[in-house]
Parts: C-alpha cells; structure tokens; sequence
C-alpha cells in the first residue's frame, strides 16, 4: 500500500470513530498545539473541527502539522496539510502529505531557543555589509542565535560567512553569521537560515528583543483563547 493510501486510510479510520488528533501551527513562530476532530473529507479536501487558537494560528502559517503512525514503518511520522480555507465552522486543509519542516526533529517541534516572529511596525532592521556598501535585508523571524531573513533569488549560498549589522529597538550590534539554511518563496525570492556567531552582550540583547516579543505574542494568543 503506497503512502498516501495508508494516509487516507488513517483519515478514513478519524472519520468512523471521529478520535481527536493533536495538530500543531505557528502563530508568529510559536507553535500552538490543540486537539481537533475531522468534520469530514473527500479526495481533495479535509474539514477540521475550529478551535479559537487554531484559527489564529492558520490564519498566520496557513498550514497545520500532523503526528501520524505509519503502519509501513512502524513510527510516527510528520504530516503537513496546507489550508485552504478557514472560518468559524470549520479549517479547510488539502490532503495531508509528508512533510520535512525544519521546525520539527521527526514529529516533535525542535527549538533550541525561542524563535518570533519580527512584525513590520517593528524598528528592527538588517544589513549585509561590506567594503563598498550596505545591503538591507528584511528580517522574518529572530532567535538569540539566529535570524530568519528573505532576499531576492539566489542572493545568497549555503555556508556563506556574512558581515551583518542588527538594529534592534535597544540598540545596533555588529555581527557575523552562516547561511545555514535556504527555501524557495517563488517569485518573491528565498528565505535563509542564518546561524550567528554572538557574544555574551549580543546575545543577551537579543534574548530580550526576544522575550519582549514572546510575552506579545502569548499575550494575543491568551485573548482569543479567553
């Protein structure tokens, strides 16, 4: 039985006894986890039960995670299923299909330290520097060790060293960091990865950009939950 036979078959088995499944979602890189029910499916498209977290989250990430034990292979395996459609009766998503996300070890969110997400009011600000120039880039996302940034195609190369100057709300920190990662936005570009060679007071800034943003986003999540 190929892959997404036995996906379908799990769906099937969701169906008849209507068990609930714990999905995960991101909202402004947090991960939100929830139990929910499918409603129902077809061959394109599954119906999720809402969940007022769960719809914070999807409307952000616009995608939700799945733990689903593979009989084939005897393990837990990680799902995605891309939404397609969300409102107060149910969260649209496709056919859930493997996934490989970054963000998980297997099917466990892995975050060494806490990631956010950098919102545009935000005066954070970020430039690849050299000899001649400075080039801004425009920051997504933010860890005491690392920075989510996106550029126009091919900008960048997996294991470039970058001379980088950070603009935070508290002040400018002059950085170095290793493209470590890179994934296609399509036409808008890529985003990279960036893995920063820090010192104790960089890092220490950071973390508590971090922390400040942390505590906004439990803040907005704690609100919708009631």
């Amino acid at each position: 039985m190929k892959v997404d036979e036995r996906i379908k078959e799990w769906l099937q088995k969701l169906d008849e006894t209507k068990s609930p499944v714990e999905v995960v979602s991101f909202f402004q890189e947090l991960p939100i986890r929830v139990k929910t029910k499918l409603l129902d499916y077809d061959k394109n498209f599954v119906r999720w039960e809402p969940n007022p977290k769960l719809l914070l989250a999807v409307g952000d990430s616009k995608n939700i995670f799945f733990r689903f034990y593979d009989p084939f292979f005897k393990q837990e395996r990680l799902l995605k299923g891309n939404v397609t459609y969300y409102c107060n009766s149910f969260v649209e998503t496709d056919i859930p299909t493997l996934s490989a996300d970054p963000r998980f070890e297997g099917v466990t969110v892995k975050r060494e330290h806490v990631r956010v997400a950098v919102p545009p009011r935000d005066e954070v600000k970020c430039f690849i520097c050299s000899k001649e120039k400075k080039s801004p880039i425009k920051v997504k996302d933010i860890s005491e060790c690392g920075l989510g940034i996106t550029a126009q195609l091919d900008t960048l190369k997996l294991g470039e060293v970058l001379d980088l100057e950070l603009i935070l709300p508290t002040g400018k920190l002059s950085l170095k960091g290793e493209v470590v990662s890179k994934e296609s936005l399509g036409k808008s570009g890529d985003k990279y990865g960036i893995k920063l060679q820090v010192n104790k007071s960089s890092r220490r800034a950071i973390w508590e950009y971090a922390m400040a943003r942390q505590r906004e986003i439990l803040s907005k999540i704690r609100e919708v939950s009631g």
